[in-house]
């Protein structure tokens, strides 16, 4: 049986609700609707149709016409997370707060993920007595990466602390330069951030995983969990080619992958594979060394590993290859993540 690839930059799979949420949120910021949908081929009453879905690239081009309608799009971005958190009629938020408890809630998250963010990977880590929830990117977002980043780690943190208390402890890492202005940053993720990290993250207490939820249901979890499978089921696609293809990069990160392999894999000719990539605007080269940037960092930052061993996880013997590539990967030497 042939592997369904995935979906690209302009199929319509996301659901429409995604843009329901960042209209309704420029309307409250009295922000001009007709210049936020032109040229997104995409109209006002098209946000009424809730079998309607919009493509990856009509999503990113809203987020960039939203951010330059507004001087503040990191204090959006918090804000549309809260926002998508609160959000009583969505099925993913609906799921998650009828779990028993995290561990319950983030298994559920993975298998209902693509309903709410397909273009986003969770994944949880441990380290000692530590819980880590790390965003990465499972589709090339280019500048909005910030903005989707920063709604998702909002609505994360606010769905925890709904659930588990407001005086939940939980520090976050956030991948990129401190800001002049920060109060938006803290009054929707706390205080304690560490800007300019080397990964996405939020670390809580190992012992959380199995704290009672507040909002605990299991017969309402149950009718959400088979609503969302029906949901799914009736999906051409659960994730897009680029996310199929990281995964691929991440099982074989020692031994690498050519183009001709992740061909074979999607079971389609290279130069179709190509032309899909191309169309998505990256090249299978920019996507193994984006995974490749990503798991290095992962390892050097989450689990403390020298040089020697990031580079034995690339298969990489000699250390000034190493150090080249790091480079080149991340525009610094791995000491200044040290």
């Amino acid at each position: 049986m042939a592997l369904a690839t995935g979906f690209g930059l302009n199929d319509a799979v996301l659901p429409i609700g995604l843009v329901s949420g960042l209209v309704e949120l420029a309307q409250q910021q009295q922000l001009d609707i007709d210049k936020l949908l032109r040229g997104s081929r995409l109209f006002y009453d098209d946000l009424t149709e809730p079998q309607r879905c919009i493509s990856p690239a009509q999503w990113l081009l809203l987020i960039e016409r939203l951010c330059k309608l507004h001087a503040e799009s990191d204090a959006l971005a918090l804000l549309y997370g809260q926002q998508q958190a609160l959000n009583h009629h969505s099925l993913v938020t609906s799921l998650w707060s009828s779990a028993a408890n995290l561990a319950q809630a983030l298994r559920l998250a993975h298998k209902s993920l693509p309903l709410l963010q397909p273009l986003v990977l969770l994944r949880v880590r441990q380290r000692s007595d530590e819980l880590i929830l790390q965003l990465q990117p499972s589709f090339a977002l280019g500048a909005q990466q910030r903005f989707v980043f920063s709604a998702m780690l909002s609505a994360l943190r606010t769905l925890l602390r709904q659930q588990l208390g407001a005086s939940l402890q939980l520090h976050i890492d956030l991948p990129w330069a401190e800001p002049r202005w920060q109060p938006h940053f803290h009054a929707a993720l706390g205080e304690q951030l560490r800007f300019d990290a080397p990964c996405c993250a939020i670390y809580l207490k190992r012992e959380c995983l199995f704290m009672p939820f507040a909002e605990a249901a299991p017969l309402r979890r149950q009718q959400l969990f088979n609503q969302a499978r029906a949901t799914l089921s009736q999906w051409p696609y659960r994730e897009s080619l680029q996310s199929q293809l990281r995964r691929l990069c991440r099982r074989n990160l020692n031994s690498g992958v050519s183009l001709e392999q992740a061909a074979s894999y999607l079971q389609c000719s290279p130069a179709t594979l190509k032309r899909r990539l191309k169309q998505d605007g990256i090249s299978f080269q920019q996507l193994q060394d984006a995974v490749r940037r990503e798991e290095v960092l992962l390892r050097l930052d989450i689990y403390g590993y020298s040089n020697r061993q990031l580079a034995d996880c690339l298969n990489i013997s000699d250390m000034h290859n190493f150090r080249r590539a790091f480079k080149r990967w991340t525009g610094v030497v791995p000491s200044s993540f040290r």
